[in-house]
């Protein structure tokens, strides 16, 4: 017993003593440094196989991130069964935000990040910082967080002279926190994601195919045209979107004064939109020809299509650190039954972390009973640019994408409308045109 307590006792010294040249080799190393490790996998973006690399992201860079909660994805599979499913009841039971946080143990496992954040010396963001988020925001100097997720972050250059951030490899973390760490988001800002917009053919200087009834004449549909079109106005009920709220999701701002002046202009209710700053964001106005047009005609043809909605609420936050946060909002909020994005990236350029997140949360939209819609791209089978791929998120199997089409004739001698294709432009060598496709991610859901 006394050689066995000496022999203990020399492997513990051994130990400590191992334990404190760690520390004074790595001061800021982090505490969990002796307990078994994980790696993340699908955080390196596939942008740096084409990028060059250039120097080491500087150490003192403030890097904001976002830990995603991992949720028993059985249990996720088995509540949408029992919303959806063949045997599911007729009258659904969408879960509230509180519900699905129960059931799914949202509160403990934000808990265990928080604490693991704060252990290691990351700061928490106390802005929506609600039980029932599956994001927590946290933040720290490059130099800290390449420690504490055991990567190196670089600078890249892409061929158009972007400059973006990585990871070298994919994150580690203690195996205690596998089960409620689902993905790092943030680690990497390569996946800008584009608005999806082009101008009509008749502000190119070409004479329209289509002219609308609305003023100016020729430039376009004026909301009544759109109704007429679609056949928005059925005699027995109205579909003009009464009572309900709608959420737009958003990567820029808006000018106030452009709404009020299509209201206006086309005798429609004068109704404020509300702005949601996502991350710290404001209402401002970053790229007037790209962002914010697409913003002020998002919100446009909600009034257009639905003018007698209750509220249009605008989520907004920054490009591309605050796409998870702002969706995970929309969701946590739970206030819109409608949701609608026109921001994508092609499905290859975002990372499998990120697709993965995207998926949890709108999974738990669906279990919310909240629909959400996106634009299904511009550059046709080939997203990217170059390769056939599809749109992030419209591919997602809980979104609907909603592709593009052109009409042919007048409101006066009667219209046709075909699928949207059209010549090459800037970011679409290969043509423009309603996005599609297979997905390289997705399989075929189990509802089609």
């Amino acid at each position: 017993l006394a050689k066995h307590e000496s022999r203990t006792m020399n492997r513990t010294r051994k130990f400590v003593s191992l334990v404190l040249v760690l520390l004074l080799e790595f001061p800021g190393a982090p505490l969990f440094a002796a307990e078994n490790r994980v790696t993340l996998v699908g955080h390196v973006p596939k942008q740096i196989q084409t990028a060059t690399q250039l120097e080491p992201t500087p150490a003192d860079e403030q890097v904001q991130l976002s830990l995603v909660v991992k949720v028993d994805e059985d249990l996720l599979k088995q509540t949408l069964d029992e919303i959806y499913g063949r045997n599911a009841p007729v009258k659904r039971h969408y879960l509230s935000s509180s519900e699905f946080a129960q059931r799914f143990g949202v509160a403990a496992k934000r808990q265990q990040l928080k604490d693991f954040a704060m252990t290691n010396g990351l700061s928490v963001d106390p802005t929506d910082d609600k039980p029932e988020s599956m994001i927590v925001r946290v933040s720290g100097s490059a130099n800290l967080v390449q420690k504490v997720f055991s990567v190196q972050l670089y600078q890249y250059r892409k061929a158009d002279g972007t400059v973006f951030r990585a990871p070298d490899r994919d994150p580690m973390i203690p195996a205690s926190l596998q089960p409620h760490l689902k993905a790092v988001i943030g680690l990497s800002n390569a996946g800008l994601l584009h608005p999806h917009l082009r101008m009509a053919p008749q502000f190119r200087g070409i004479n329209p195919s289509f002219s609308g009834t609305g003023p100016p004449p020729g430039h376009g549909l004026a909301p009544a045209d759109i109704q007429l079109i679609y056949d928005l106005l059925p005699i027995e009920t109205p579909l003009n979107g009464s009572g309900q709220t709608v959420a737009l999701f958003e990567l820029d701002g808006y000018n106030p004064s452009d709404i009020s002046h299509y209201e206006t202009q086309f005798g429609l209710p004068n109704l404020v939109p509300t702005f949601i700053g996502v991350d710290g964001t404001t209402n401002s106005c970053l790229d007037p020809l790209g962002g914010c047009g697409e913003v002020t005609l998002d919100i446009d043809m909600v009034l257009a299509l639905a003018p007698n909605v209750s509220k249009i609420l605008v989520y907004s936050g920054p490009n591309p650190s605050g796409v998870l946060d702002i969706y995970n909002k929309i969701a946590t909020d739970n206030i819109a039954s409608v949701a609608s994005t026109s921001w994508g990236l092609a499905e290859d350029l975002s990372s499998p972390a990120e697709i993965s997140s995207e998926n949890a949360i709108f999974s738990r939209m669906a279990a919310q009973g909240q629909s959400i819609y996106a634009a299904s791209g511009d550059c046709g089978a080939y997203d990217d640019g170059s390769t056939l791929s599809v749109d992030d998120p419209a591919s997602q199997p809980f979104v609907t994408g909603v592709g593009g089409t052109s009409l042919l004739g007048s409101l006066q001698s009667g219209w046709s409308e075909t699928t949207w294709s059209g010549p090459p432009e800037f970011g679409c060598p290969l043509g423009t045109g309603s996005g599609g496709g297979i997905s390289t991610i997705w399989s075929i859901p189990n509802y089609q």
